[in-house]
């Protein structure tokens, strides 16, 4: 090696070993906000939101404001949350509620002229001597109609939570049309809340219920039909299969473990089916995050 080329490696390397530069750290420099959320996946997120729940797309002045709830906070889920509220709180949520139910248990939406007209033909029956002897059980039908009539209000005004409301879309007479005797009762509940055939034994002690002698379902005693259908709509099996509903409508899956027993125990304790929608729906993974 030549002395010309030796100096110049030397000069090389030095310039080299002076372009390097040293990594400066400032204490208690916090980054600011990550504002790469698309715009796409929140405008996704607002539309899934407003069609999983009212049936349809957000107007231009709900989407605006609902960009501006969530973009300003980067779309955490404290801002999901948020957004959600006047939703799960509006009158057309309550109304699209009691449609969606009552059109999976009743097949129809509720009819106010034939509900009035039954209830008069029942008056009827009530103010007619021949039915003295059955006066009890009129009375008890009447009481199973009028509380139905009186549905659509008591949803409209929050009145009823999603228990109440399952235990009166079940416990009377057009569900009792539809699902004739007390197998049939037994087996149409578990399908529409636990999405299971009962057991062999949680069908006979079902209809023992039923059929008005004691037997004991999801460890509790009782001996009639409105005491089976309390039992029923107070138990924990009830309020998992609410959670597995939501996580197949919302997130076409089945919840792990751990998620089920989180939400049912969650759900259970407040009773409150908005909340459950709200935890769920601000998940990252029906964001799509």
């Amino acid at each position: 090696m030549s002395i010309r080329t030796a100096i110049f490696g030397l000069i090389l390397s030095i310039s080299f070993m002076g372009c390097e530069k040293d990594e400066i750290i400032v204490d208690d420099n916090i980054a600011p906000p990550d504002h790469t959320v698309s715009a796409l996946v929140i405008e996704t997120y607002i539309n899934k939101c407003y069609i999983s729940l009212l049936g349809r797309k957000p107007t231009v002045q709900e989407e605006i404001e609902a960009k501006s709830t969530l973009e300003s906070n980067n779309l955490s889920e404290e801002s999901r949350r948020t957004m959600l509220g006047p939703i799960l709180q509006s009158a057309e949520y309550r109304t699209k509620l009691l449609e969606t139910q009552t059109i999976r248990l009743l097949t129809l939406p509720l009819d106010t002229a034939d509900l009035n007209f039954r209830l008069f033909i029942l008056n009827d029956y009530l103010d007619d001597p021949i039915n003295a002897q059955f006066e009890n059980l009129i009375l008890a039908e009447i009481a199973r109609l009028e509380e139905l009539i009186t549905t659509p209000q008591d949803v409209a005004a929050g009145n009823l939570s999603m228990a109440q409301l399952h235990k009166r879309l079940v416990n009377n007479l057009f569900y009792d049309e539809l699902n004739m005797g007390s197998f049939n009762l037994v087996v149409s509940l578990y399908n529409h809340f636990l999405f299971r055939d009962p057991t062999e034994s949680e069908t006979q002690d079902g209809i023992t219920m039923v059929d008005g002698l004691t037997s004991v379902v999801f460890y509790t005693s009782g001996s009639t039909k409105d005491e089976f259908i309390d039992i029923f709509f107070t138990s924990n099996d009830y309020y998992e299969g609410t959670v597995r509903e939501l996580f197949y409508r919302y997130l076409f899956r089945e919840p792990t473990t751990e998620e089920l027993n989180y939400h049912t125990v969650n759900y259970k304790a407040s009773d409150d089916f908005q909340e459950l929608q709200k935890a769920i729906l601000s998940l990252d993974e029906f964001v799509g995050l």
